[in-house]
């Protein structure tokens, strides 16, 4: 791989982490509002479907059962063994 590629390759990495840190605020920004909303039903559909689904997207180290067979951890380790092929 030339160099100029591999260097596309290392700001995409760049782009994926700071991706993967905006899915994690997002994710606390999430539980910020549920406490504002303060309404159970709510929290739940948002406990039970949407952050459980941000958390799978963000990376394969979570507290769900779930997983997500592409992930920005997934997606970085395959740009990773690109470069050094």
């Amino acid at each position: 791989m030339l160099e100029k590629e591999k260097d596309r390759y290392r700001n995409a990495i760049q782009l994926l982490e700071k991706a993967q840190s905006l899915i994690d605020e997002s994710v606390e920004l999430i539980k910020d509002a549920l406490v504002l909303v303060n309404n159970r039903e709510i929290e739940d559909q948002a406990s039970i479907y949407l952050l459980p689904q941000l958390a799978m997207a963000a990376s394969e180290v979570h507290d769900h059962l779930g997983s997500n067979p592409c992930n920005m951890d997934s997606l970085m380790r395959f740009i990773h063994v690109r470069i050094n092929q």
